[in-house]
């Protein structure tokens, strides 16, 4: 029986974001994130990190590694909401450009509860830093 096939992987000991790396490495940036599909927003978590690269891109991966900056991910902030009558979450997401999943985590909602009027809501939003 053969073995499957794996890719090689690299130590990364910092968050660096894939395009990045993909720009570097003069690869398509879907090839890197289909070798690490654990991986939330193409990027790298601030720990040690094994990223599996395509095969024969490990030294050129290792040399660049020095030239790409430490990702740093979108500042989350919250504006608050007061629910009116006849918002439902979907249309409260829409206004603020989020999604009505972003909305539920950030105020412990489950997905049956209903709204009341008058709630305040914590709606998710990315600033602009």
């Amino acid at each position: 029986m053969a073995l499957p096939f794996r890719n090689p992987t690299v130590a990364i000991d910092k968050p660096i974001h894939l395009k990045n790396l993909a720009d570097k490495l003069a690869v398509d940036l879907d090839s890197l994130t289909s070798l690490n599909p654990e991986l939330r927003r193409d990027a790298t978590p601030n720990v040690a990190y094994s990223l599996r690269v395509p095969p024969g891109k490990t030294e050129a991966t290792l040399a660049c590694m020095d030239q790409i900056v430490k990702w740093t991910p979108p500042k989350v902030d919250y504006v608050q909401h007061r629910v009116r009558r006849g918002e439902t979450l979907s249309l409260i997401a829409l206004r603020y450009r989020t999604s009505v999943q972003k909305i539920r985590e950030a105020n412990n909602l489950r997905s049956g509860k209903l709204l009341r009027v008058g709630q305040r809501l914590k709606i998710p939003t990315r600033s602009a830093s």
